[in-house]
């Protein structure tokens, strides 16, 4: 079981892949420093385009380690259910009705 844990840790570190600089804290930082960049040269042209392509990444960024965590999930929920265990969270993140106590 602790290989299975360990196995799905690394998956999720590779998702956010900060060891390298080019994960989610890389593309926060790069567009903060756009946006002090553009606030301190509001009229340049250049400092305007580095901002919208650093909001850019970023939300790619975003979007791509979504994508990536819900296909992690799905992996996941997909070994459990091939090991004959109930599913043991819904998409949102809540206990399924299959993993409720009865009261």
């Amino acid at each position: 079981m602790l290989s299975g844990k360990n196995a799905a840790l690394s998956r999720l570190e590779l998702v956010f892949n900060e060891l390298e600089g080019i994960g989610l804290g890389g593309a926060i930082f790069r567009f903060f420093d756009a946006a002090e960049n553009l606030a301190s040269q509001p009229e340049d042209a250049t400092a305007r385009r580095l901002f919208v392509s650093a909001a850019q990444t970023l939300t790619d960024t975003f979007r791509d380690q979504d994508q990536a965590i819900r296909d992690l999930r799905t992996d996941l929920n997909n070994q459990v259910e091939n090991i004959g265990l109930p599913l043991l969270l819904s998409s949102q993140g809540r206990p399924t009705r299959a993993n409720r106590s009865k009261s």
